[in-house]
């Protein structure tokens, strides 16, 4: 799906600001979007809106993820979420 490229594109400027962490969590939402899901088939319709780009969705959704981390440590997500060590290949 072409909805994918904002993450993509963000993973890509994640990167190369030094958020390698980042870079992995956009280019995993990216390719979920692009394999399509019950679960991010609705993000990609939100991407297909307009004000959604203003708006920069793919951070909003990183910042919500992070959000979710920081309320639940002892949930899945935040094994591999930083500040704890990362290890690629968890996520």
């Amino acid at each position: 799906m072409i909805y994918s490229s904002i993450f993509y594109d963000q993973a890509r400027n994640c990167r190369d600001l030094g958020s390698p962490f980042m870079g992995k969590l956009m280019t995993l939402i990216g390719d979920k979007i692009a394999q399509g899901s019950d679960v991010f088939d609705p993000l990609a319709r939100l991407v297909n809106d307009p004000d959604v780009f203003a708006g920069n969705f793919p951070l909003r959704l990183a910042g919500a993820l992070h959000g979710f981390v920081l309320e639940n440590p002892d949930c899945a997500l935040a094994k591999p979420h930083p500040p704890a060590q990362w290890d690629q290949d968890l996520i």
